[in-house]
């Protein structure tokens, strides 16, 4: 319920957003006040007043109620400061009423101070004005029918002129009070609201700014994974080139049954050297091979290093059964063996392939007669 009804109340359309604001408060201070003349109407009949006051207090209560609940029906039209004048001139109406019943006195500066007051917050200097003017005409109007007839009520008689006088006197006091306070309150409400809508435009600025920064940041992202995933199969091609150029880097080339020929190119560093023996053991392994030859005429030196790799990898072979041979020794590559005291009488060498080829040759030769001699007797 509660909601609802503050969604009724907020279903007021006002093109200024300052009475907009205003607008809640401003309904339930006419609801209230029409509800509570309504409610008040039985009390009047319990009072045991004479019946003209009788008559007089229902006539100001239902004055009342009938401008709060115009005063409420225009103001959800929309029209803000008309509702607050209607509202105010019932009050002053309502007042001016019992006026008539008890004269002037002392609180009726303070009655009257209500629908003033209400009129120079709420609706501007004019309907201050008005409401102002009205108010002085009300208590002209009740202190002269004074001199012409006691009030209904039993109140004790004060001088004419004096009251009058201290009334206006408050009245003047009390309207440029509150055109000062109502200016000042406006420009305030005003300055806070323009402030307001400044944050507004600053806050949608930033959500703005921020949506089109993460919507280039997830374009920046997308592009990153991108160039990642690129860069990734670059590297996944470069991986498999290089495993290719280590392949080919120590190739092993069958030249007769039972023959490898192991070209050594350039620096044959550490790793070299393994891709060597891995490619050379891996081809014992999958071929009946007899010997290998290490061709060593692309080298231009022959260090420490290379020299002990060759040796290592002819032991291996060595103990698969196979016979290892270096060929294409250059005579300075063999004198700067010999100054580094490498022992290589574990290999056979020749001075080229062709030599080492034509070496083989017989053996081939006398094997291959062998064989077919053994297949002849057992045919």
């Amino acid at each position: 319920m509660q909601v609802s009804l503050r969604s009724w109340l907020g279903a007021v359309s006002l093109s200024d957003p300052i009475e907009q604001k205003q607008a809640g408060l401003v309904q339930i201070m006419l609801i209230g006040l029409g509800a509570g003349a309504l409610l008040s109407l039985p009390l009047s009949f319990l009072s045991g007043a004479s019946p003209q006051w009788m008559l007089l207090t229902l006539a100001a209560k239902v004055i009342s109620a009938i401008c709060m609940l115009g005063a409420l029906v225009i103001l959800r039209r929309g029209q803000f400061k008309l509702a607050i004048l209607i509202a105010t001139f019932g009050l002053l109406l309502g007042i001016s009423i019992v006026l008539l019943q008890t004269g002037l006195g002392a609180s009726v500066v303070l009655a009257l101070m209500i629908p003033i007051t209400l009129a120079g917050l709420l609706a501007g200097r004019r309907a201050l004005l008005i409401i102002t003017g009205l108010s002085l005409a009300s208590v002209a109007g009740v202190a002269l029918l004074g001199t012409f007839r006691a009030p209904l009520a039993t109140t004790p008689a004060q001088p004419l002129l004096p009251t009058m006088l201290e009334i206006v006197v408050d009245f003047l006091v009390l309207l440029f009070v509150l055109d000062r306070f109502g200016a000042s309150l406006q420009d305030v409400l005003a300055g806070s609201l323009k402030r307001e809508q400044q944050l507004e435009q600053l806050r949608s600025s930033l959500e703005t700014k921020v949506s089109e920064r993460t919507a280039s940041l997830q374009e920046i992202l997308q592009t990153v994974e991108q160039r990642e995933a690129r860069l990734a199969q670059t590297l996944e091609d470069l991986r498999s080139s290089q495993e290719a150029v280590r392949e080919l880097s120590a190739p092993v080339i069958p030249v007769l049954s039972g023959v490898l020929v192991a070209p050594l190119i350039g620096n044959l560093d550490h790793e070299r050297t393994q891709v060597l023996m891995e490619n050379v053991l891996k081809a014992l392994d999958h071929q009946q091979v007899q010997y290998v030859i290490f061709d060593a005429t692309g080298m231009p030196t022959l260090d420490v290093q290379a020299a002990q790799g060759i040796l290592q990898t002819a032991a291996a072979i060595r103990l698969l059964g196979a016979q290892t041979l270096l060929v294409g020794v250059r005579p300075d590559v063999a004198q700067t063996l010999v100054a580094l005291h490498i022992d290589l009488s574990a290999v056979q060498t020749y001075a080229d392939l062709h030599a080492a080829v034509v070496s083989l040759l017989p053996t081939h030769q006398s094997n291959g007669a062998a064989n077919r001699a053994g297949e002849y007797q057992l045919a």
